[in-house]
C-alpha cells in the first residue's frame, strides 16, 4: 500500500469512529457528566474545543450531527456544538 492510500485509509477509519460514537453517545449527555463536570482535566478540554474544532475541519467535521449551530455553557465555559 502506498503512502497516500495509507493515509486515505487512515481518514476513512477516523471519520467511521466519529460515525460510530455520534450513534452510539449522545453528545449532551456527556457534556453535562456530573462525573466530568468539576475535573479540572475536563475543564482545560473544554477551553482548548477551538484547537479541536479545527483539527476536526480537517476530516471535513464542523459541528455535532444534529446539533449544528447550538451552544451550551459547561462550567462558564460556552461550547459550540
Amino acid at each position: 500500500m502506498s503512502q497516500d492510500e495509507a493515509k486515505a485509509l487512515y481518514v476513512e477509519t477516523i471519520l467511521g469512529l466519529c460515525d460510530r460514537a455520534e450513534e452510539e453517545h449522545d453528545i449532551m449527555d456527556f457534556l453535562s457528566n456530573p462525573k466530568f463536570v468539576n475535573d479540572p482535566h475536563y475543564i482545560e478540554l473544554l477551553k482548548q474545543q477551538d484547537v479541536f474544532r479545527d483539527k476536526f475541519a480537517l476530516l471535513g467535521r464542523t459541528h455535532t450531527k444534529g446539533h449544528k449551530g447550538e451552544m451550551v455553557v459547561i462550567n462558564g465555559v460556552s461550547v459550540a456544538l
